[in-house]
């Protein structure tokens, strides 16, 4: 869980890592923890069916960090479950 499985290629340019870098670690190591305060309620939002949309502080891998906009979305397969976001 909170294991990264995609990422766009705008938001691999803001972190400084490669896709390859950030696929299969946790969603920790790229946005700052004040961002995932209340992770736990993100989560129940999002397996709820609703997108999430939040402006969130990220962990570049060097130089400054950045503020972006961020969609997390459910993922269904074709009964209608979620799989991923």
């Amino acid at each position: 869980m909170k294991i990264i499985t995609d990422v766009n290629d705008n938001y691999a340019n803001h972190t400084k890592y490669t896709k390859e870098e950030m696929i299969g670690r946790s969603i920790t190591d790229f946005v700052d923890e004040e961002s995932l305060q209340n992770l736990d309620e993100i989560i129940k939002i999002i397996q709820s069916g609703e997108t999430y949309q939040k402006v969130y502080k990220g962990k570049p891998k060097y130089g400054e960090p950045f503020y972006t906009e961020g969609f997390i979305k459910p993922i269904k397969n074709k009964a209608g479950e979620i799989v991923e976001y």
